[in-house]
């Protein structure tokens, strides 16, 4: 299909999504219905949530309220956790899965994947940050994803194949680690003089959206971009992003810029909500926009 046309059918979609006040039922049967409409594969992304590293106790502790309780972390920690981020991440995560299940159930292969956010200031405080990352990775090697993420897969009724794992055969993928594979194709397609990339010594942009700096670091449109064309090469046709709202104008350009290196033929559904302390799904689902 030519991009212009898919994009003009992914607006016939998105215009589907009714602008209100949603529940859960009702938001996971309005995404199931936008699905219906395309084929293949669907990737489901959810369950968003930052690192903390903390030198002082030396462990590096995901900042998910409920997973901090399983974990016996401080109490401070554990209510920093649930103040600054709420139930964002068991909640996306929780809708995920349920999703990833009613699709299953009508024969449609739907699979859960989840973005950690494990740079900048969430791992400045170790000496190495590198090494602070890889020791959170390492101490859930074994079960692949948080307990409470995987907690909320038995609840209905998968279990850990249900994850896409990338890159480290987790259900967890790096930010970092898929900024810098960005970096990677921008600079290989820069090198090729691919049409529609710019460079102008401080940053590399397609079509006016800025997706690296100087240094080469991707930002968030990098990130889910390389996200798209990672599952796009695994075969899914449908990604629908469950996402924190602070991130919309670069998720909005990441269609784009994904296209322009090279996706073509998927639908991606996004649904931006708050992550700023709320502490029930009726404030997370307040206000819903889908784009």
């Amino acid at each position: 299909m030519h991009p212009a046309a898919h994009r003009t059918r992914e607006r016939k979609l998105l215009s589907n999504w009714p602008k209100r006040q949603m529940d859960a039922k009702e938001l996971i049967a309005t995404i199931v219905g936008m699905v219906a409409q395309t084929k293949g594969p669907v990737a489901i992304h959810g369950g968003n949530f930052f690192l903390h590293a903390d030198p002082r106790l030396g462990r590096v502790y995901p900042m998910v309220g409920e997973e901090l309780e399983l974990l016996d972390a401080p109490e401070q920690l554990v209510e920093q956790a649930y103040g600054r981020y709420g139930i964002h991440a068991t909640a996306t995560f929780g809708w995920a899965a349920q999703l990833a299940a009613t699709l299953r159930a009508g024969d449609r292969k739907a699979d859960v994947c989840t973005l950690v956010t494990d740079w900048g200031s969430c791992v400045s405080a170790w000496d190495e940050p590198s090494a602070a990352r890889a020791a959170f990775y390492r101490s859930y090697k074994e079960s692949r994803t948080l307990r409470v993420f995987e907690e909320i897969l038995k609840k209905n009724g998968l279990d850990r194949r249900a994850l896409i794992n990338m890159p480290t055969r987790m259900g967890l993928i790096s930010e970092t680690y898929i900024r810098a594979d960005f970096g990677k194709r921008v600079k290989k397609a820069l090198s090729k003089g691919q049409d529609g990339l710019e460079l102008d010594g401080l940053s590399c942009s397609v079509d006016g959206v800025t997706l690296l700096d100087g240094n080469g670091s991707a930002n968030c449109s990098g990130e889910v971009a390389e996200l798209a064309l990672r599952l796009h090469s695994r075969g899914y046709r449908a990604l629908v992003l469950l996402y924190p709202n602070m991130c919309r104008n670069f998720i909005r350009a990441s269609r784009e810029v994904a296209r322009e290196l090279g996706l073509e033929g998927m639908t991606i559904i996004t649904v931006p909500l708050p992550a700023g302390g709320e502490r029930t799904e009726k404030e997370l689902l307040k206000d819903l926009r889908i784009e």
